[in-house]
This record gives C-alpha cells, sequence and structure tokens, in this order.
C-alpha cells in the first residue's frame, strides 16, 4: 500500500478492497485483500493469494520494457503495480478495478484495466479475462503507456470513470447488463494543465463537473464540465488555508462529500488537518475537526504527497475513512 498505491471501497456494503497493490521494484505479490468497515472489530482479509514468484516475468525472460505481456504474470493473473489513483469499485458490475499503473518488476508502465468479481467466495480467482475493461488511456500501444500516474476518479451517480493525462480527458461508460464497458474522449486538455498527472480528482455530482488539483500543472482549481469537456481554470481566493494548501506537492487524496457539497483534501502530513473547498468559489479552509491529533503519517515518497485514493468517502459511516500507510490503523472522521 505505500508504493504509491491505493484503494477502493463498495458503498453498498463499506467493503473496500487492495487489488494487486505493490509494483515496479517493491513488491511482486499480486493478492486480493479487503476489510469490512461495518464488522465490529475491521481486519484485512486475504481473499485471493498471491500468485507464486516463479511465474514473474524479469527483464531476462523479456528485455524488451514495452512488450504488453507484462500487464500479467506468467499464471495470466494482473501483475503487482504501483496503482496511484487507479483503484476504482463498479457497484452495478460488482467489479473492484484496478486501471493500469508500474507493474512488476520493470516499472514500466501500462494501461490495461483489470476487473476483479467481488461475488467469487474467498480463495476464488476473480480476476476477468484479459481485456474485458480495455486500456485507461487510449491503448495506442498494446496497453504499454510512457505516461504514469494519471488523475482518476469516479461519478458515483452514473458510475462513469474519468481518466486525466495529456492531451485528453477520457470517459469509460460501464455496460448495461454486462460486464465492462467502453472507453470515449471527453474532451482536449488546456495547455495549462502540462501532462494532467497525478492530480486529485472528483465529481461534484450536484453540478455535474469534475475537479482537479495540485498535480502537474497550474496551482488553480481546473474545472471540467462533463456535459460539455469542457475547462475552465479558476484562482483560488486568497487565505491562511490557501497559501499552505499551494506549497503541498502532487498525489492528495480528495474525495466529494455532496451532503456538506464540499471538495475534502488530506495531505500526507501527520495530524488532523483537511482541507474543504468551496465547489463554487473553490475557496479553500480548513475543516473543523476533533480528536486527529493521532493521524500518522502517510509514506514518505519524493516530492509527492502519496495519498491518492487512500482517502475514501463512505457513505453509511457519514464520513470518510483514512489508510495512511500499511502499519498504521484506519481512521475515520464523522462529517454529519
Amino acid at each position: 500500500m505505500d508504493a504509491w498505491c491505493g484503494l477502493s471501497v463498495d458503498t453498498r456494503d463499506s467493503q473496500v478492497w487492495s487489488l494487486a497493490n505493490g509494483g515496479h521494484g517493491d513488491y511482486y505479490g499480486n493478492e486480493v485483500c479487503t476489510i469490512d468497515l461495518m464488522a465490529d472489530s475491521p481486519a484485512w482479509v486475504e481473499w485471493l493469494a498471491s500468485s507464486s514468484s516463479n511465474v514473474v516475468q524479469t527483464p531476462e525472460d523479456v528485455p524488451d520494457a514495452t512488450a504488453p505481456s507484462y500487464a500479467r504474470y506468467l499464471d495470466g493473473k494482473p501483475s503487482s503495480r504501483h496503482s496511484y489513483y487507479g483503484q476504482q469499485f463498479l457497484e452495478r458490475q460488482n467489479r473492484a478495478l484496478t486501471l493500469g499503473g508500474s507493474m512488476s518488476p520493470r516499472g514500466s508502465a501500462f494501461e490495461n484495466v483489470e476487473g476483479f468479481d467481488v461475488t467469487v467466495s474467498k480463495g476464488t480467482n476473480g480476476w476477468d479475462p484479459a481485456g474485458t475493461f480495455g486500456f485507461a488511456v487510449g491503448g495506442a500501444n498494446g496497453g504499454w503507456t510512457p505516461a504514469i500516474g494519471w488523475s482518476v476518479c469516479k461519478d458515483p451517480v452514473t458510475e462513469c470513470i474519468y481518466t486525466i493525462t495529456t492531451p485528453y480527458i477520457r470517459r469509460f461508460t460501464p455496460g448495461t447488463g454486462a460486464v465492462g464497458g467502453t472507453w470515449s474522449i471527453l474532451g482536449r486538455l488546456p495547455a495549462s494543465m502540462n501532462s494532467g498527472a497525478m492530480g486529485a480528482t472528483a465529481v461534484d455530482t450536484r453540478r455535474n463537473r469534475l475537479l482537479w488539483v495540485k498535480g502537474y500543472g497550474p496551482n488553480a482549481a481546473m474545472v471540467c464540465d462533463l456535459a460539455l469537456g469542457t475547462w475552465t481554470e479558476s484562482a483560488i481566493p486568497a487565505s491562511e488555508a490557501k497559501a499552505a494548501f499551494e506549497t503541498l506537492d502532487p498525489s492528495l487524496g480528495m474525495v466529494y462529500v455532496p451532503q456538506i457539497d464540499k471538495f475534502l483534501v488530506r495531505a500526507n502530513a501527520a495530524g488532523s488537518r483537511v482541507y474543504a473547498i468551496d465547489p463554487v468559489t473553490f475557496a479553500v479552509t480548513y475543516l473543523a475537526t476533533t480528536g486527529g491529533e493521532a493521524v500518522p503519517r502517510g509514506a514518505v515518497l519524493p516530492r509527492e504527497e502519496g495519498v491518492y485514493n487512500r482517502w475514501l468517502y463512505v457513505p453509511a459511516l457519514s464520513g470518510v475513512v483514512y489508510f495512511a500507510n500499511s502499519s498504521a490503523n484506519a481512521w475515520f472522521l464523522r462529517l454529519y
């Protein structure tokens, strides 16, 4: 989980899922793990064990770092990866997803989208056939891509998934009554967004628009109209919280909470600080909280906050769960 990875949550039963997290040279295991947040004593469970080490393709096996075969191990299961923002959940298809990432053992980036059927019994291989969910950022090179750490978020109402990396914002529309769906280009990124990678994103479901902040782009609020695919850039009004917010590095965690009509942002520093962003004015304030003084620091990553989507909105708990790092407990922030 500490190796540039995120998680996803099934909002129907508040199960959090971790799919093949690790990647590059950090960890080759591709196990599937889950934790039930509604249990009296939540604990991680290994739902599907990792592949054995002898199925990992080494650089000696496949000298070409861009070979599409790196997306899966020799036993046919998806390889371990830095998942960044790529862990998402499709409730209507009972699927936990992982959208590409930097694969073991090479670190080359792949955009193959992999799905895991969460209805299978513990110990059963629930991975979907390769290609079921397509490619996250275009698929021009058979799955290999020079881009890494693209921004990803899901609209919890439509369950469309959005990926952002130069030159486009793309949309995945789930199929009706079937597993999988279709990818399409929603619009072109403005030049000021640079690569668009490592930005925290979330969908404002009241206004049907997406907010992007603090990636490899401008220190501003970048907003995409999801009906038109058009972007606007808005300056963040001056405030004490805004000044602190602008010093943060990319790869923050961000969720939109409709009940309080705010985007909530978490960095990896220890302590209770949460940034609240107004979805209309984009003013940044500190969310007033209590009891979070002992929240630990997240994984220390160079020039990144490294929170990704380990900061998850859980409607049944009326708040947010935060997994700071692999050796720490989960923390809950009650919002309403």
